[in-house]
């Protein structure tokens, strides 16, 4: 069975970007002994503290609640530089595209496959430490790792284009993105839990209402710790079509204007 020319294109520009992410992320740690190393060790090290000093419920062991925190961290090291990260691409990378005769949504697509690179590296780690304390816990939920990889690769290219284009006409709102991405952080489960202590019913709405504890619990439930599939799948699918919808909408009505930037 030959595979469509369209369908080989959109691969091998895909494999292109992520040899070049590779090719950067090497060359960006080069001066270091572990080079790439780095990627997956800073997120261990901050994890590491962060279930240190907020570890708070005896229900848990030392080593589940790091693997809670882990897991939430890398996870969120992506929704975060799919925010934060999207303030000025257009305004900062133009030059960039234009040299390596990219069109603006290769652009965009370019910039996402770093932060998937970057989000693989990391969750292989988490897989290799999984296996290596309790290899049970990988299983037929690992399967979900394909269709959740798609889900927020859309999201994220679509949030990058959102924010930037909001940054292009309101450059005021860079500063504002960037506390609001703190605030969410803090107001995500990506170390505190719903069941632990002094959270009260504060906790339990922002683990229902905010969508990024479904993107999180989905993960968590992908390396057998998360509960309520079905309705996180269903808060993330509606969340990513309303993203999809959003951006096309912007999309359509800013094409022509960000080109002209050129």
């Amino acid at each position: 069975m030959q595979i469509p020319r369209g369908v080989r294109a959109i691969l091998s520009t895909t494999f292109r970007y992520f040899h070049i992410s590779f090719i950067e992320a090497k060359a960006r740690y080069g001066g270091s002994r572990l080079g790439i190393l780095w990627i997956p060790l800073s997120a261990l090290l901050f994890s590491l503290v962060l279930s240190l000093i907020f570890r708070h419920s005896d229900n848990t062991t030392n080593i589940e609640y790091f693997l809670y925190v882990y897991s939430g961290y890398i996870l969120w090291l992506f929704i975060s530089e799919s925010i934060n990260g999207s303030t000025d691409i257009i305004q900062g990378k133009l030059e960039f595209s234009l040299h390596n005769n990219m069109t603006l949504e290769g652009l965009f697509a370019k910039l996402l496959v770093d932060k998937i690179l970057v989000y693989l590296i990391n969750f292989g780690v988490l897989s290799v430490i999984i296996a290596f304390i309790d290899w049970q816990r990988i299983g037929g939920a690992y399967l979900l790792i394909l269709p959740f990889l798609m889900i927020i690769s859309i999201s994220g290219f679509c949030v990058s284009y959102m924010i930037n284009i909001a940054t292009i006409h309101v450059p005021d709102l860079k500063p504002m993105v960037r506390i609001g991405t703190r605030f969410l952080f803090f107001s995500s489960p990506v170390f505190w839990t719903a069941a632990a202590g002094g959270g009260g019913d504060v906790r339990d709405f922002l683990v229902q209402y905010n969508p990024v504890s479904h993107y999180l619990n989905i993960q968590r439930y992908i390396i057998g710790g998360g509960q309520g599939l079905l309705v996180s799948f269903i808060v993330v699918m509606l969340v990513t079509l309303f993203l999809i919808g959003g951006s096309a909408v912007l999309y359509l009505a800013t094409n022509a204007y960000v080109r002209n930037l050129k």
